[in-house]
């Protein structure tokens, strides 16, 4: 696959139906791995181009709208994706959706996760970008 093609892919995906917000984020982190490993990116245009991707992809249009100050901040990808993360399991606790094939309509309500999860998992995204840096860093010199 040609340079050209490989970032005609990467611009023209976006969140499948369905795809939850980790998924749509890994898939992304994949994207940009192969990318820097074929030596089409380097490190730090692959974090500008992460977090900008991941905001416009999204397919939850409320959650979206709801994090636009936090990418118009120039935030991190990993604070946009704690944020963005974090905007969304709020939007599920206080809207309820309707369990699939179910003929009752039964609700299914979502608890909010923990704050300190968020923390955790914000703390480890920021461990990876650190690890991805410096062997970013570390190709470059040899």
């Amino acid at each position: 696959m040609s340079t050209e093609q490989l970032f005609q892919e990467f611009y023209s995906t976006s969140q499948g139906d369905g795809e939850s917000i980790p998924v749509w984020s890994c898939r992304l982190e994949d994207v940009i791995t192969q990318r820097r490993q074929k030596g089409c990116i380097g490190p730090d245009s692959g974090k500008d181009m992460l977090r900008s991707k991941f905001w416009s992809g999204l397919r939850h249009e409320e959650v979206k709208s709801a994090s636009r100050h936090i990418f118009d901040s120039y935030a991190s990808y990993a604070e946009l994706y704690a944020y963005v993360r974090t905007t969304h399991e709020q939007s599920v606790a206080t809207h309820p959706v309707k369990q699939r094939g179910s003929t009752k309509g039964t609700v299914v309500h979502r608890l909010s996760t923990d704050n300190s999860l968020h923390k955790e998992l914000l703390a480890k995204i920021s461990t990876v970008e650190n690890n991805v840096n410096y062997l970013g860093s570390t190709v470059k010199t040899t």
